[in-house]
């Protein structure tokens, strides 16, 4: 068993979740009928379950000196991450207002963080010579300064036999695809959804990639569960039980925690997918996401 921390890079945010009670066409209006605050960004998700199935998340990631920054403080001691790599920096934290329908979809409203990772070279050098494990968020991708530092990590990662996983993000695989093709062969483990593989997928240059890796293509399929994508065979992994979903928010988040959890135990990705399903079981489950 290997008990050294993971490693996490990706955004921390502020989730505003309004219930309403239908999605309103242009130039209409919704009634909210409930409405909440949590600790969200798909890192820092990933990173609470990690901690929540006994592996220590070290997660790297910036928040402000604002309104949204010091709520997002408090919740960090709330939850008690270890915060080595969590800086507080920039003008702006970043904030996500979520539209939560009755049928449980989900429409974001994004403002970023005008800051959401470090971009000195020492925070992640010195990140690297703890971990066995380096998770990365899509997100990181979408701006220059972020994606330079994230590949130069990534390499190092790959010099120094850390085994790396990859979120990618809807946003990310629709507006900046051709930066996940070029960071995907520094990736071990990719961790799409369904909708973002089948985009995906329609590029050829994707399939190469992953056919060259050599690694299984992990694909999260909400309550279907997960497929895992071997070079010859296809393996589909369903839920354990049903649960009742009423917000998803968070659960490939928490999916991901699950297999990370697993894999750096067994490196069994079948066992992995059962954990990971069973992990974003739990976060749905939770009004708070645990």
């Amino acid at each position: 068993m290997n008990d050294k921390p993971v490693g996490i890079i990706g955004d921390i945010i502020l989730d505003r979740i309004l219930s309403i009670d239908h999605f309103p066409r242009k130039g209409s209006e919704a009634f909210v009928t409930g409405g909440s605050e949590r600790l969200g960004g798909s890192a820092c998700n990933t990173a609470r379950m990690i901690r929540k199935l006994g592996i220590t998340p070290l997660l790297v990631a910036c928040y402000a000196d604002d309104e949204a920054g010091r709520q997002i403080s408090e919740r960090l001691n709330r939850h008690g991450l270890d915060r080595t790599y969590i800086k507080e920096n920039g003008q702006k934290s970043g904030v996500i207002y979520i539209l939560v329908t009755p049928d449980s979809e989900r429409t974001m409203i994004t403002s970023r963080s005008d800051n959401p990772i470090p971009l000195e070279a020492s925070v992640y050098d010195a990140l690297l010579e703890r971990i066995s494990w380096l998770h990365v968020s899509g997100y990181t991708l979408t701006e220059q300064s972020q994606k330079a530092i994230v590949h130069k990590v990534l390499e190092k990662a790959n010099q120094m036999n850390i085994t790396v996983s990859l979120d990618p993000g809807t946003g990310t695989v629709l507006n900046y695809a051709s930066d996940l093709l070029q960071i995907l062969p520094r990736v071990d483990y990719f961790l799409p959804n369904e909708e973002e593989y089948e985009i995906l997928n329609k590029n050829t240059e994707f399939d190469k990639i992953i056919k060259r890796s050599g690694n299984p293509l992990i694909i999260k399929r909400g309550q279907k569960g997960a497929r895992i994508r071997f070079s010859q065979s296809v393996k589909d992994i369903e839920p354990g039980r049903k649960v009742s979903v009423t917000d998803t928010t968070g659960a490939g988040d928490a999916f991901n925690a699950g297999f990370i959890a697993r894999m750096v135990k067994s490196r069994d990705p079948e066992t992995a997918c059962s954990e990971a399903n069973e992990a974003a079981g739990k976060w749905i489950e939770s009004s708070a996401g645990l």
